[in-house]
């Protein structure tokens, strides 16, 4: 019987994803998404940042954190859309629907950093 090493990562990513880091990213990405004009930009500036990127010495990229919970929820909504699909089915299995409908809806309206940020 093989182990799916993702789906356990992401189960334990949904139990240690409380309601205070999920506002505390709600607030970075409304921030985010206000001052930068490109979704997947945003998306990969944190995750840049959530997986504390540094470069070697010959200029590759070394994603010390990979498996920071906020990266993996931020990796789930760049390949979402890598896929075809917006960026918010990335957090489902992650946040509440109502949450992912409200940051969809911003998205829809052009409002996507003012509904981060009121989340």
């Amino acid at each position: 019987m093989a182990i799916d090493l993702q789906n356990i990562l992401n189960r334990l990513t949904w139990y240690i994803f409380g309601t205070t880091m999920r506002r505390g990213l709600y607030e970075e990405m409304g921030r985010l998404f206000e001052s930068v004009p490109s979704v997947p930009i945003a998306l990969d500036m944190l995750y840049d940042t959530y997986t504390d990127k540094v470069y070697d010495v010959n200029g590759n990229a070394i994603y010390r954190k990979k498996n920071n919970a906020v990266a993996l929820v931020i990796d789930s909504c760049r390949n979402a859309m890598s896929n075809g699909y917006d960026f918010t089915e990335g957090f489902r299995g992650f946040f509440p629907d109502l949450e992912i409908d409200i940051i969809r809806a911003g998205a829809v309206s052009g409002r996507l950093s003012q509904s981060c940020e009121d989340l």
